[in-house]
């Protein structure tokens, strides 16, 4: 039994200008990973594609996005997490 799980992380949280993300992929496997504005708008996608397993960083500017919470979410073919920000200038 295998006990590897996807992971999505970043700090600092709540943030200002950058976040930094860590996502883990315990299989290969084509992903997703996008921000939403709390009211479910895309307001970006940060990567996508087919990964290999293991572990990848993302730096997301936050300089040009309103204050508030959002939302991340990392998508593969049989999986979803999803993670907050709070946006604070």
């Amino acid at each position: 039994e295998s006990t590897s799980a996807m992971v999505l992380e970043l700090f600092p949280n709540p943030a200002s200008r950058f976040s930094t993300i860590f996502y883990t992929i315990p299989e290969s496997n084509n992903i997703s990973l996008k921000l939403y504005s709390i009211d479910g708008r895309l307001v970006q996608v940060l990567d996508t594609g087919y990964k290999m397993t293991g572990t990848y960083k993302f730096i997301l500017d936050l300089r040009n996005l309103a204050n508030g919470t959002y939302f991340l979410i990392l998508d593969t073919m049989s999986e979803r997490i999803t993670n907050s920000i709070i946006i604070v200038h």
